[in-house]
């Protein structure tokens, strides 16, 4: 299920993404590597999926797949910032499940309640 991160800067908050949960530690130390808008853009085609991403000249882009550098370029720097950022998040946050709960196999030794374990947090 992908997560969805908004613009929370005052006049942008209509700009959001939704960007795919679904990444391998090889895609998300590729991703971690990158260092240009060209590969940012690659990286949002690849894992953002809805999205509202207001250009100046009032067009708005809904589908990651349809974000090029033209396109960027055509958006406040604010957004691309934020756009790159999301991304940023969502690379961390795929290590942070929250709480994981797991109950102990006891194979009818014991009738001890089951153990509650919280999964480390990143």
């Amino acid at each position: 299920m992908p997560w969805r991160y908004t613009c929370d800067k005052r006049g942008l908050e209509n700009n959001w993404v939704e960007i795919s949960d679904d990444w391998s530690y090889e895609e998300r130390d590729a991703f971690l590597s990158t260092q240009t808008d060209e590969e940012i853009v690659a990286w949002a085609n690849q894992t953002i999926g809805d999205c509202h991403i207001e250009l100046k000249n009032g067009d708005v882009i809904t589908r990651g797949a349809d974000l090029t550098m033209d396109k960027l370029r055509r958006a406040q720097i604010r957004i691309s910032k934020f756009i790159a950022l999301a991304l940023v998040y969502a690379s961390r946050d795929m290590g942070n499940l929250g709480n994981v709960s797991a109950r102990l196999s006891l194979d009818g030794q014991d009738e001890k309640a089951p153990q509650t374990i919280a999964a480390p947090q990143e």
